[in-house]
C-alpha cells in the first residue's frame, strides 16, 4: 500500500513530541503494509487452486514462504504497538506454520544408495532408486527372461549426488519459482539458462570414473569398443505419468563422451516441454529426480512400437504393431509414417492386418556418434518389416508383459541385423473411453469439408482458430484454443498442449510421442493428413473432428466436444493434494466478529485468523492510543452518518475542522480532506441501498450506555481513516470483505495519486472472483490502472488533478456500495453483464 514519504512528517508534527505515539505509528503504517502484502500472496495461493493455474511448486513455496515472513512481521510490529501484549500470538503461529510446512517438505533422500547398478543387479520395487524406464526393462529380463540390451543404470542418488556436489539445488529452485508456464518465450530463456547450467557443471570424480567403469564392463571380452544409448528414466517416468518424449536421450555414445552424454540426458529434465508436461501432471521437482538408462545400441534392422490393445477399439481382442527401418526415433518423433500389423489377441495371436507406410528414409548409427538418416533402397522400402513370424513372437512378447503388469503394455522394440529380437522398453498404454461413449453423436453437416482423411490419434471433436508451426519457436504465436496444425507430431509441441483445441499434421503416427501425451491432455488430434500444412490456412477458423477424419470449415453447430475433454490440469495429483492441505491452514478463515468473546489468540487456527485478528488489534492500538485507562479514546472521532458504516478518523494534520477537534463525534462537514468528502458521498448516494443493512447507532444513547467507552466491533464493520490536510488513508470492512483506498488529492499534481485494494466476501470463491471482474470492468471505465488477481483486485490513478480525484473517488464509493452484496448475488457470467450494464446505466452521472 503505498503511502507518501512526507505522512511521516505531518505525523510527527501532529503528535510531537509523543515519542512513543510516533513509534506507534511508525510500527502501524508497517503493519499496513505488510498486511496488504499477505493478502496478495494468499490471494496468489487461491487462485492458483481455485483457478487450475499450472505453476511449479516452487512457486506456491516462495509465496507460503512470503506470506509466512510478512504474518511474522505483523505480529512483531503489532507486539511493538503494544509490548508484552500478544506474547502467544507467535507461538500460535508458529504451530500453524509448522503444520503448513509438512505438505512442503521433500522426501529424506538416501545419499549413500549405489549411485550405478547393472540392469541384472537391479531389485523389484526399486522405482524410487533407478526410475520408470530402468526398473521396467530390468523386470522384463529378471521376471520374464526375455531378452534386453546389456546395460546399467545411472541412479537418481547419483543425480542428487551431481546437483549437491555442484550447488545447483537451490539455483534450479529460484528460476523453478519464478517461471510463467504459460508463456513460451519466457519458458524458453529460463529453460535454456537451467540447461546450460548442468552441461557446464563437472561431474564429481568418484561419479565419472564408476561410469567409464561400468561401460568397461559391457565391453569386457570384446574385440570392439561398444557404443551405448543414454536415455532418461526419471522417477515417474513410464508410470501413470507417461513423459512420453519430454525427456531427453543421447544415442550413439562412443566412451570419450560418456560424462557429457549423462549431462545431456539429466539437463533434458529442465527442458521446456518436460518441466510444462511435470507442471501439469502435478509432479514436483524433488519428485522426479533423473535416473539414466545406458544401454548397448543394437544395430537394427527394424525397430518399432507394439500397443497389447487397440487404441479406439469398443473390442479388446486386437492389438498394434507399428515398425520402421533402421531405428525406430523417427517413428516416435513423428517424422516417419511406419508399417502397421493387426493381431488378434484370443486365443493366440494371428496376423489380421497389414499396411505398409510411406516412409523413405531410416535412422541409422553415424559412424562419428549420435544418429542419421539414409535413403532406403527400393527393395527395403517394398518389405514389410518384421516378418509374419516374428510380429507373432512379439504378440506373444506383449501379452506376456500385460500379464505381469497388469494393465495394456506400450512396448518399444527392436530387430537387429542377425534378426534376433530385443525389447526396449514398457510402460502403461493409456486407452481412451470406448469409441461408442467418446464420440460426439452424428449430426448433418453443411459446412465444407477443408481435409479429410488421415489417422486418429486422439479422439474428440473441437473448434479454433488454425495456427501454422513449423518448429519450436513458433509457439509463442500459440493461444487458447488454437488448432495446431504441423508437418510432423513433434514432441516438442506437447510444451503448448493445454492451449491446445486440436492437432492436425501432415505426418506422423499414432504411436508417437505427441500422440500418447495428446490422449492424455483429451486433445484431439488428427495425424499422418498428407496435406494439412497446404489446405488449413493461417487465422481460419475450423473445425477438427478427429473420430471421422474430417477437418470443417468455420464451428460446426451440434459437433461439439465429448465426454473425453480435458483441460489438462489433474485435480487429482501430489501437487493438488498438497496445495489443498496448505490452504486449509491458510485462507479459511473462522475468526469473523471481532465483537465476539471468542475473538482471541487461542481461536485463531489459520493464518487468515491470525492476520484478521492482528489487523483488528493494530487498529485497536492505533485508535485507542491511551497506554493506561485503555479503550477511552484519544484523537479518533467518529463519524456520524446515515448509512450503516461505523468509521472513526484519526486527523494527522489540518484533517479535520479547528472547531471538532474537542469533539467525540464529528459529520462529514467537519471534515476538510477532500478525498475523504468525496468518497463518503459516493458511499451515501440516494442511489445505493442500504436497507439490508440494520440502521445506524444512536450515537448519543450509544454513548450514555458505553460510558465513553468507544467498542470498534459494529453492526456491519469497524472502519477507520487517517487524514491529513490532502492526505488519506481508509480501511473499510464490509462484512466479510475489506477495502483500503490510499489517496493524495492536492494542488500539486504530481504527487496526486489514487490506489485501491479490494478483497475477501461471504460467497464462494467463484463468486468473489466474479466480483472482481465486475469491479476491473467499471474502475477500468474510470480510468484506473487495474490488476485483478482471484478475488483481490489493486488499482491505481496517477497524477490526477484535485477535480479528476474528487469525482473518481465519489464514483469509487458508490461503486463501492453498489458491490457489497454482489458476490453473492452473480451467478453466471450473463447475470455479470447485467449488473455491469445496470451500473454504467444508473451511476454514470458525476
Amino acid at each position: 500500500m503505498p503511502v507518501i514519504e512526507k505522512l511521516g512528517h505531518i505525523f510527527s508534527r501532529a503528535f510531537s513530541p509523543g515519542t512513543l505515539i510516533r513509534k506507534k505509528y511508525q510500527a502501524f503504517k508497517s503493519l499496513l503494509e505488510l498486511d496488504d502484502l499477505s493478502h496478495r500472496l494468499m490471494a496468489r495461493l487461491e487462485q492458483i487452486h481455485y483457478e487450475g493455474k499450472a505453476v511449479d511448486s516452487c512457486v506456491v513455496r516462495k509465496t507460503y514462504e512470503d506470506l509466512a515472513h510478512a504474518i511474522s512481521g505483523m505480529i512483531e510490529q503489532l507486539r511493538t504497538m503494544a509490548p508484552s501484549r500478544y506474547e502467544k500470538l507467535s507461538e500460535v503461529f508458529h504451530r500453524i506454520d509448522a503444520d503448513i510446512r509438512t505438505a512442503l517438505l521433500r522426501e529424506k533422500i538416501d545419499r549413500a544408495e549405489p549411485h550405478l547398478l547393472m540392469l541384472d543387479q537391479i531389485p523389484g520395487d526399486s522405482e524410487l532408486v533407478v526410475g520408470g524406464k530402468a526398473a521396467n526393462l530390468a523386470a522384463i529380463s529378471r521376471d520374464l527372461q526375455l531378452p534386453i540390451p546389456a546395460g546399467f543404470v545411472i541412479t537418481a542418488g547419483a543425480f542428487r549426488h551431481f546437483m549437491e556436489f555442484n550447488q545447483l539445488e537451490a539455483k534450479v529452485e529460484e528460476v523453478l519459482a519464478e517461471l510463467d508456464i504459460d508463456s513460451t518465450v519466457s519458458m524458453g530463456l529460463a529453460c535454456e539458462d537451467l540447461q546450460a547450467m548442468i552441461e557446464e557443471s563437472r561431474l564429481p570424480d568418484d561419479l565419472e570414473h564408476a561410469i567409464v567403469d561400468f561401460h568397461g564392463r559391457l565391453t569386457k571380452d570384446r574385440d570392439r569398443t561398444v557404443a551405448v544409448s543414454k536415455r532418461s528414466s526419471a522417477v515417474a517416468e513410464d508410470s501413470t505419468y507417461s513423459f512420453a518424449g519430454q525427456y531427453r536421450s543421447v544415442l550413439n555414445v562412443n566412451r570419450e563422451n560418456l560424462a557429457k552424454a549423462y549431462k545431456l540426458v539429466i539437463a533434458g529434465k529442465y527442458s521446456a516441454k518436460a518441466i510444462s508436461y511435470r507442471v501439469r501432471s502435478g509432479l514436483a521437482d524433488h519428485e522426479t529426480p533423473m535416473a539414466v538408462l545406458v544401454v548397448e545400441m543394437v544395430e537394427a534392422k527394424a525397430s518399432g512400437i507394439l500397443y497389447t490393445r487397440k487404441l479406439f477399439a469398443a473390442s479388446t481382442s486386437s492389438m498394434t504393431l507399428y515398425s520402421v527401418r533402421g531405428l525406430a526415433e523417427p517413428l516416435v518423433r513423428g517424422t516417419l509414417a511406419p508399417d502397421v500389423i493387426e493381431l488378434s489377441r484370443e486365443p493366440r495371436p494371428t496376423i489380421v492386418r497389414k499396411q505398409l507406410g510411406s516412409a523413405k528414409s531410416k535412422a541409422v548409427a553415424a559412424p562419428g556418434g549420435g544418429i542419421e538418416l539414409v535413403d532406403l533402397q527400393p527393395d527395403e522400402a517394398a518389405v514389410l518389416f518384421p516378418d509374419d513370424d516374428l510380429a507373432l513372437q512379439l504378440a506373444e512378447w506383449g501379452l506376456k508383459l500385460e500379464a505381469h503388469f497388469g494393465v495394456p503394455q506400450d512396448i518399444e522394440w527392436c530387430l537387429d541385423e542377425k534378426e534376433n529380437l530385443f525389447l526396449l522398453q514398457t510402460r502403461p498404454l493409456r486407452l481412451e473411453a470406448e469409441k461408442a461413449s467418446c464420440e460426439a453423436s452424428p449430426v448433418e453437416v453443411s459446412n465444407p469439408v477443408l481435409l479429410e482423411g488421415g489417422e486418429k490419434a486422439a479422439s474428440g471433436v473441437a473448434t479454433g482458430k488454425v495456427v501454422r508451426v513449423s518448429s519450436g519457436t513458433d509457439l509463442h504465436r500459440i493461444t487458447t484454443k488454437t488448432v495446431l496444425v504441423a508437418p510432423t507430431t513433434s514432441p516438442v509441441l506437447a510444451q503448448v498442449i493445454d492451449k491446445l483445441a486440436a492437432i492436425v499434421t501432415d505426418v506422423g503416427s499414432v504411436a508417437g510421442h505427441l500422440a500418447s501425451v495428446a490422449r492424455e491432455q483429451g486433445v484431439p488430434t488428427l495425424v499422418n493428413t498428407g496435406r494439412a500444412t497446404g489446405v488449413l490456412e493461417e487465422g481460419e477458423v475450423v473445425t477438427v473432428d478427429a473420430d471421422h477424419q474430417r477437418v470443417y470449415a468455420g464451428m460446426v453447430e451440434g459437433l461439439g466436444r465429448t465426454a473425453c475433454d480435458s483441460n489438462g490440469i489433474k485435480t487429482d495429483s501430489p501437487f493438488r493434494n498438497r496445495l489443498r492441505h496448505i490452504l486449509e491452514h491458510t485462507s479459511r478463515l473462522n475468526l469473523t466478529n471481532p465483537g465476539d468473546p471468542a475473538f482471541t489468540v487461542e481461536n485463531c487456527r489459520t493464518l487468515n485468523d491470525i492476520l484478521r485478528f492482528t489487523h483488528e488489534k493494530a487498529i485497536e492500538e492505533m485508535f485507542f492510543l491511551s497506554e493506561e485507562g485503555r479503550g477511552k479514546v484519544r484523537g479518533a472521532k467518529k463519524l456520524r452518518s446515515d448509512i450503516p458504516i461505523s468509521l472513526y478518523v484519526l486527523d494527522l494534520g489540518k484533517g479535520i475542522q479547528w472547531a471538532a477537534e474537542r469533539s467525540k463525534y464529528i459529520d462529514l462537514t467537519d471534515i476538510t480532506n477532500p478525498a475523504m468528502r468525496a468518497l463518503w458521498e459516493g458511499l451515501s448516494h440516494p442511489a445505493i441501498d442500504w436497507s439490508a443493512y440494520p440502521k445506524p447507532f444512536d450515537w448519543q444513547e450509544f454513548d450514555r450506555i458505553s460510558a465513553g467507552i468507544v467498542n470498534v466491533e459494529s453492526q456491519i464493520l469497524a472502519s477507520f481513516a487517517l487524514v491529513a490536510r490532502d492526505y488519506l488513508n481508509v480501511n473499510i470492512r464490509f462484512g466479510y470483505h475489506f477495502v483500503v483506498i490510499d489517496a493524495v488529492c492536492s494542488k500539486e499534481i504530481n504527487k496526486n495519486y489514487i490506489a485501491l485494494r479490494f478483497e475477501g466476501g461471504g460467497a464462494d470463491f467463484k463468486g468473489r472472483a466474479m466480483r472482481i471482474m465486475f469491479l476491473a470492468h467499471i474502475l477500468e471505465t474510470l480510468g484506473l490502472e487495474v490488476h485483478p488477481q482471484g478475488d483481490l483486485i489493486t488499482a491505481r490513478a496517477r497524477r490526477p488533478s484535485p477535480s479528476e480525484s474528487r469525482k473518481k473517488l465519489k464514483k469509487i464509493g458508490r461503486l463501492l456500495g453498489y458491490t457489497r452484496l454482489l458476490d453473492i448475488q452473480i451467478k453466471d457470467r450473463g447475470q455479470l453483464q447485467e449488473h455491469i450494464d445496470s451500473f454504467l446505466q444508473t451511476n454514470a452521472e458525476g
